[in-house]
């Protein structure tokens, strides 16, 4: 830095930690006054797990749409370290509201995945009425419990075995290649589709 520019004196570790500090004070004050402006939010939430570290997370989110589009963000990442429990759900949930100073009237929704304690937690928390099942969850679920059915573990593995003789050889692969480049109904679909 002192060839580039003499002048500038680098920020200590504690002076720059301060700064960060007081800016994130300013930042999230001004984000809460916006916050509590604001009559239709939606809050999202999950729950995973540090399998390496054997510990657990909540992250809670906040949505909402203002003049320049739609808004998402973090409100936190905290540390779950008693059973997940819906009452301990609910307590973490209220805990980040009144830590950002949100109204719960304003929570229009509230969607998280579908285990009861989740469930029961934004109950709790918001009244039943706000809840709404995760469709990406759902879908999820249904994805890996079709692919834990015998039934689709064949189909599964004759597919890959199809996929594998094409990776494979490259007379399988030209024949494919100048059967599918034949004009069908079915490409002219796809291709419209594109």
């Amino acid at each position: 830095m002192k060839a580039v520019a003499p002048q500038y004196k680098i920020p200590s570790r504690k002076g720059l930690r301060r700064w960060l500090d007081n800016k994130y004070e300013v930042v999230s004050e001004t984000f809460k006054k916006k916050l509590s402006s604001i009559e239709d939010l939606t809050m999202t939430t999950d729950i995973w797990s540090d399998t390496l570290n054997m510990k657990s997370f909540i992250g809670v989110n906040v949505h909402f749409e203002i003049e320049i589009g739609l808004i998402l963000v973090t409100l936190g990442v905290y540390e779950l370290d008693e059973r997940h429990t819906s009452q301990y759900i609910s307590e973490m949930l209220l805990k980040t509201c009144a830590e950002w100073d949100i109204n719960k009237d304003n929570v229009t929704a509230f969607v998280t995945e579908n285990a009861a304690n989740m469930v029961k937690a934004v109950e709790l928390t918001f009244r039943k009425k706000k809840y709404i099942p995760c469709l990406a969850h759902a879908l999820n679920l249904v994805a890996e419990g079709t692919t834990a059915c015998t039934e689709w573990q064949k189909i599964i593995t004759k597919i890959k075995a199809i996929l594998t003789r094409f990776e494979q050889s490259c007379v399988a692969s030209d024949e494919l290649r100048k059967a599918t480049s034949t004009e069908t109904t079915y490409t002219k679909r796809t291709d419209a589709l594109e």
